[in-house]
């Protein structure tokens, strides 16, 4: 893949970018239970949600342009949803 490019053609794209989120829900919900605090995962979520507003979405607006504007409008920020039967494609 060329460098300052958005990915679309790897069938796991999808669900792919939604590990890291995935790594964030286990460790906070696990840090949450080990203190019995709901505010400290109150606080992390609401501060991945900042990052993510904020910090991570300008810089990659400036950098892609279009290209992110068009994949933000197909892609759920936080929750995946599974892809329709246009996007389905069979490997063998």
């Amino acid at each position: 893949m060329a460098s300052g490019t958005v990915c679309r053609s790897n069938p796991d794209t999808l669900w792919a970018q939604f590990q890291m989120l995935l790594g964030m829900a286990i460790f906070s919900i696990g840090l949450a239970a080990y203190v019995f605090c709901s505010v400290w995962l109150m606080f992390f979520w609401r501060f991945a949600h900042y990052q993510a507003m904020r910090i991570e979405e300008p810089r990659l607006r400036a950098r892609f342009g279009e290209a992110y504007e068009q994949y933000c409008g197909k892609v759920p920020r936080w929750l995946p949803r599974p892809p329709d039967e246009s996007s389905r494609r069979v490997y063998h």
